[in-house]
């Protein structure tokens, strides 16, 4: 009898060693969710361990079952009575056996499955427990899926060749929520505008809640000390406030909250997202950041990675930094109850930027929407005359300046209404498209300002004429190179201006007065852009900003908002279609 005992542990031991290795070869990924140390029939997402949080949230396997972090699914534990002659067994082995035996599946998994409840958190117990059968894992209202079918993550992973980092795919297709399907129509509001003089002053209460889906705050910086991060204007809190407070009047709008800009440069983000201890400590402080000001996301601009700063593999890095980002909030959405924090990026639309800057079949799937900076393709930078945002390639370019526009002309050509619109390989948008990112989730861009230069000569005044600087500044932004739309309008009032359209493919227009020379878009210019992101299928427009339009409409005589509503406002509420 003994002899037969014997055997029978060392075969359970065995097996239990094989099972587990076997397992370990098959996953070769820490599990999704994790069982509760105090309490294993309770578990919980595996990320909030990082988050630091103070509350937390469980949930609940049915009596007499434990949860199982190899198979992510519960199982049944009462060993006693499957196995009463191992009652006397010592208590190190009994656990060893025990793990063994309920790490396999029963029979009757569905069964097992049907007692789950919600998150609850237990945090000063304000949030109370509510039933619901069916063991769904819910992420941002939707079900990703059945427990008790597969793990909640596909086992196959792919890995960064520069960083050995996996980055663990859903097994299913993701859902396509309703957000999805609809035109984004995306309003940038700076903090700097409150700084200008007479009517051009702007505020949060001079927006339209009504003219956007999204309003981006434009700026929080990371601080280049402690690399979390941290206010710009000593009254930013107010304006958050303010901002948010939209969302009174129209409960649809959503606000983000964006990190970075031109003037911030590489150093703080490159810094940051190399290293995992403050990855995670940034990522902790800006969800707490976020909520505390009432945001609804958070934007990446970051101009760019791999220069100004920056370091030459800033690419890879910031693709972990995404995904953790997004496991996080994920996290916190499960704990809170709340809607997950939307994410997405403002980007480069030059190709080498593109390519030594972002992983884009990566980062497309992590990101809610990604805004391409369709703009600045020509300034006083280059020593020649330009077009600030041409739409597509003109006939007569070729070589590098055929690069600089949002579509390069080919042959093919569609008429919708009245308007002309070219679907041509794209150096804008297409490299974007072509690197895997998926139509819906790219926002195109639309600058409400216009370049400026000084001409060289004054009569040389056509495009690609030599230039020995920055033009005309304008009384209110005071920019050099720069200026407004409504500034353009205050310029066109004058008659010694003269206008030159340019409609074979670039859709602008510049304007020369002396040496002064000055790229713009009309509103008609502007429409065409809303037409391309319908007829492509692309996922919205973004403008650069609510405070370079006539707001007021004291200075184009066309309203408030002129260019926006002839460009955002002209978008249908939802995509005629998805693929």
């Amino acid at each position: 009898m003994s002899r037969q005992y014997s055997l029978f542990i060392l075969f359970l031991s065995s097996s239990y060693l094989v099972y587990y290795q076997l397992a370990a070869q098959q996953l070769s990924q820490s599990p999704r969710l994790c069982a509760f140390r105090n309490n294993p029939s309770q578990y919980y997402p595996c990320a909030l361990d990082s988050l630091g949080l103070n509350s937390w949230s469980f949930y609940r396997c049915p009596d007499e079952t434990i949860f199982d972090e190899i198979l992510q699914q519960c199982s049944k534990t009462a060993l006693s009575d499957l196995y009463p002659s191992l009652s006397s067994t010592d208590d190190a082995q009994l656990e060893r056996i025990s793990n063994f035996i309920v790490s396999h599946p029963v029979s009757d998994a569905r069964r097992l499955i049907t007692d789950f409840e919600d998150p609850f958190s237990i945090k000063k117990f304000l949030h109370e427990r509510v039933e619901r059968a069916g063991g769904i894992f819910w992420s941002n209202g939707q079900p990703l899926m059945e427990l008790d079918e597969k793990s909640i993550f596909d086992s196959k992973s792919s890995i960064n060749s520069k960083l050995n980092y996996f980055s663990y795919e859903h097994p299913y297709p993701p859902p396509v929520s309703e957000d999805e399907l609809k035109y984004k129509k995306i309003c940038y509001f700076t903090n700097w505008a409150q700084y200008r003089s007479g009517s051009a002053k702007f505020e949060p209460e001079h927006i339209d809640p009504f003219l956007c889906t999204h309003i981006i705050y434009a700026f929080a910086y990371i601080s280049n000390e402690t690399f979390l991060i941290r206010k710009v204007e000593d009254n930013d809190e107010d304006l958050y406030r303010r901002v948010n407070a939209l969302k009174k009047r129209n409960p649809k709008l959503k606000t983000i909250l964006g990190v970075g800009g031109w003037n911030m440069k590489s150093y703080a983000f490159s810094i940051m997202v190399h290293d995992s201890a403050k990855r995670k400590r940034f990522i902790f402080d800006t969800i707490n950041f976020l909520h505390k000001h009432n945001f609804d996301g958070f934007e990446v601009d970051w101009e760019y990675p791999g220069i100004r700063g920056g370091l030459p593999d800033d690419k890879y890095y910031l693709t972990i930094f995404f995904q953790e980002f997004k496991e996080a909030a994920i996290a916190q959405s499960i704990v809170t109850g709340q809607p997950r924090l939307l994410m997405a990026a403002a980007v480069a639309a030059n190709a080498e930027v593109v390519s030594n800057g972002y992983e884009i079949d990566k980062i497309a799937k992590i990101l809610d929407f990604i805004n391409i900076m369709t703009y600045d393709f020509h300034g006083a930078w280059q020593n020649h005359t330009g077009l600030n945002a041409p739409l597509y390639r003109r006939f007569d370019e070729t070589g590098p300046e055929a690069m600089l526009n949002q579509v390069k002309n080919e042959n093919m050509l569609m008429i919708i209404g009245l308007l002309r619109i070219f679907f041509f390989e794209d150096f804008g948008v297409a490299i974007w498209l072509k690197s895997g990112a998926p139509a819906h989730k790219l926002v195109l861009g639309i600058p409400l300002f216009a370049r400026t230069f000084l001409l060289a000569h004054a009569d040389q005044n056509e495009l690609r004429s030599p230039t020995i600087g920055n033009g005309t500044e304008g009384p209110y932004t005071r920019s050099a190179g720069f200026l407004s739309y409504f500034e353009v309008c205050l310029l066109q009032s004058d008659p010694q201006w003269t206008r030159i359209s340019v409609p074979d493919g670039s859709e602008s227009e510049y304007m020369y007065k002396n040496r002064d020379w000055i790229a713009y878009d009309t509103l008609s210019n502007i429409q065409k852009r809303a037409a391309y992101v319908v007829a492509n299928n692309l996922g919205g427009l973004f403008v650069w900003s609510l405070d370079m339009d006539d707001f007021n409409g004291i200075f184009c005589s066309n309203g408030t908002y002129p260019f926006i509503r002839n460009s955002l406002s002209l978008l249908p509420a939802n995509m005629a279609s998805y693929i």
